[in-house]
């Protein structure tokens, strides 16, 4: 989100599928032009939990809709006992989301 700050901008809050839709055309629009393949960050973290376990919108909004299920591996999953906070789609996975 820092980094975001500095260019003007926040990270994406996702309330539903149509925004899905959207916020993934403009990710892989921007994947494309720089020739990344790692996906986009957008503002959904576990950083406001002290758990580190529930994950909320930065922007204070609900969380009603995720889209962890357009990844088959068992998303989110704090891989190999990593504590994963933040979430990026994924181009391989239309976009599907996921902790890292």
């Amino acid at each position: 989100e820092d980094d975001c700050l500095l260019y003007g901008g926040h990270l994406a809050s996702i309330l539903d599928a149509a925004e899905q839709a959207e916020a993934w055309e403009i990710c892989e629009q921007a994947l494309e032009e720089d020739g990344n393949d790692c996906g986009c960050w957008i503002g959904l973290s576990t950083l406001d939990d002290p758990a580190g376990e529930e994950f909320s919108w930065l922007d204070g909004n609900e969380l009603n809709f995720s889209f962890f299920e357009g990844i088959p591996q068992q998303q989110p999953n704090n891989f190999a006992n990593r504590d994963e906070d933040c979430v990026v789609t994924r181009p391989f996975q239309n976009g599907g989301w996921n902790d890292l």
